[in-house]
């Protein structure tokens, strides 16, 4: 018998994956709670508003990720958001909120319209 992709070595593989059952705390939970922590400590009331804050800034981070910008999203005390440079983790510009959470928005509205261009 051939070993290789397909023969032996795939069963070895699969006989070594471990399957868990789900956990209580499941990831769903745990990032709640690093969103309460987040709000927490940036001094943000927990709320729909401190919610839609983090969620525009975990939006933008990842757009910026994506599209291989040099900047990054990164909220301070009293819910202030600042665009740093990923490098140096420098400051570059302090947003308003509502301009942050206007833009994750037009960006999901945007990638919307593409998508519902392609099919």
């Amino acid at each position: 018998m051939k070993i290789g992709a397909g023969g032996l070595q795939s069963l070895a593989v699969r006989e070594a994956l471990v399957i868990r059952p789900a956990e209580a705390g499941g990831a769903a939970e745990r990032a709640a709670d690093f969103r309460a922590a987040l709000l927490a400590s940036a001094g943000v009331p927990a709320g729909t508003a401190g919610d839609e804050l983090v969620r525009a800034v975990e939006s933008l981070n990842k757009a910026a990720e994506l599209f291989n910008q040099r900047f990054g999203f990164v909220m301070r005390e009293g819910g202030r958001v600042e665009v740093v440079e990923r490098a140096g983790r420098r400051p570059v510009a302090e947003l308003p909120r509502e301009r942050v959470v206007a833009s994750a928005r037009e960006l999901e509205e945007a990638v919307g319209a593409v998508l519902n261009r392609l099919i």
